[in-house]
């Protein structure tokens, strides 16, 4: 491990300890070049970056930020934004159906009144 990096074990509100209740492979440092925590994750000897909590300071939402970062969370988050992406496309399509069904009225009435010219399609 860098020089740089100093293992947390000891905390004010027992993070480090409660962090291990939710994967004994985790592991806090603090990087006292970039002054910031980093949460590593130990598998087989080897520790890997598993995410940097956007925090100052260790407290409960350093804890909530690592569950909800955890791999197997990583497909109900992918549904959820598929669910947001699936929402907002249908709310673009309804919206662009109900200008077209504006339009097209607004076409049908002009050319019902005899209008030769047909209006681009901004005018109508």
């Amino acid at each position: 491990m860098k020089t740089h990096l100093v293992r947390i074990t000891n905390d004010l509100y027992d993070i480090a300890a409660r962090l291990s209740e939710i994967d004994g492979g985790y592991r806090i440092y603090y990087d006292t070049r970039k002054k910031r925590y980093e949460i590593f994750h130990e598998n087989g000897g080897i520790e890997t970056p598993a995410c940097l909590p956007p925090y100052d300071r260790l407290d409960q939402r350093t804890l909530l930020y690592v569950r909800e970062t955890r791999r197997e969370y990583t497909e109900k988050m992918i549904a959820e934004i598929d669910g947001q992406n699936r929402k907002i496309e249908e709310d673009r399509e309804r919206e662009i159906l109900g200008e077209m069904r504006d339009k097209t009225s607004s076409l049908g009435t002009y050319l019902a009144r005899g209008g030769n010219d047909v209006p681009t399609y901004d005018r109508l």
